[in-house]
C-alpha cells in the first residue's frame, strides 16, 4: 500500500509532538522541527521512522539530528542548528537516521533499549570547511548503516543524480560568460532540498572550464548589508 504524503506527514508531526519538539518549517517533502533535548529528538526519530516503516513508506524517509547551543529566539530556529541538521540527513539514505558526533555524546547512554549507535567516522558535507563526526542509529526499522545505500565520505566526487535541467542551465549561462556577457543564476529553494550540493556541483564545471570561483557566505545570525560578498571581496581591498 502506498503511503499518502498526507499520512507521512501526519506520522512525523505525531513523533514531533511525543518527543516535546516543535516544527518550525515544512520543506515540501519533510518538516524541520527542533528539541529541548537531543533525548527527545532522538527519541522522535526512532519512533517517526519506525511508523513510516510499518506504513510502508515508499517516500524514501530519512532523517539528520544535529545540535547547537541555543536560546528560544526566532533567529536561532532559522539559524545554523536546523541547517547542519539538512547536511547531516543529505549525507544518509532512505530508512536511516544518522545524528552529529554532539549528538551521539549527549544519547550514547540514553537510548532505548533497542536502539545502538554506528560510528561512521569524519564525513565532508557541503557548505562546511572541516569534517563532521557522524554516527548512525541502528536497531528494527532504522535502515542498515553498515549497508550499501551508506553514503560513502563525501570529497565533492559523489554523483548528482535528479538535476540535469538545472546542470544544462548552469552549463548554457557558463557558456554565455565565457563569451563575455554577465550573468547571473540564482539558486532558490526551501531547505534541504540540495541547493548547496549543486552549488558545488556548479563551482566543479567551472573550475572544469577554466573559470576562477570565488565563493563567500552569509551567516543567518549576523544580518549585515553586502556580508555574503565580504568573503569574495575583504574589507582590506578597495572596490572602485
Amino acid at each position: 500500500m502506498r503511503l499518502a504524503r498526507a499520512e507521512h506527514e501526519r506520522i512525523l508531526l505525531a513523533a514531533v509532538a511525543a518527543g516535546d519538539g516543535e516544527v518550525v518549517e515544512h520543506t515540501g517533502h519533510g518538516l524541520t522541527a527542533v528539541f529541548p533535548d537531543p533525548v527527545g529528538a532522538v527519541r522522535a526519530a526512532v519512533d517517526g521512522q519506525r511508523r513510516l516503516v510499518a506504513a510502508r513508506s515508499t517516500l524514501g524517509p530519512r532523517m539528520g539530528l544535529h545540535t547547537v547551543p541555543a536560546t528560544p529566539t526566532a533567529e536561532d530556529r532559522a539559524g545554523p542548528g536546523p541547517a547542519l541538521a539538512a547536511r547531516v540527513m543529505e549525507a544518509g539514505r532512505g530508512g536511516q537516521v544518522l545524528v552529529s558526533e554532539a549528538i551521539a555524546s549527549l544519547v550514547r547512554h540514553a537510548l532505548p533499549h533497542d536502539v545502538g549507535l554506528v560510528d561512521l567516522g569524519e564525513r565532508h558535507l557541503p557548505g562546511l570547511d572541516h569534517p563532521l563526526g557522524l554516527w548512525a542509529l541502528q536497531g528494527a526499522g532504522l535502515g542498515d548503516p553498515a549497508g550499501p545505500e551508506l553514503a560513502s565520505p563525501s570529497s565533492g566526487a559523489e554523483v548528482l543524480v535528479g538535476r540535469d535541467r538545472e546542470l544544462a542551465t548552469l552549463r548554457a549561462a557558463f557558456g554565455t560568460a565565457a563569451a563575455g556577457r554577465p550573468t547571473i543564476v540564482l539558486l532558490v529553494g526551501e531547505a534541504g532540498i540540495g541547493k548547496t550540493r549543486l552549488a558545488d556541483e556548479a563551482a566543479v564545471l567551472a573550475r572544469a572550464a577554466g573559470m576562477r570561483v570565488l565563493r563567500g557566505e552569509a551567516d543567518a545570525a549576523v544580518r549585515q548589508p553586502m556580508e555574503l560578498w565580504r568573503g569574495v571581496y575583504p574589507p582590506s581591498r578597495s572596490c572602485r
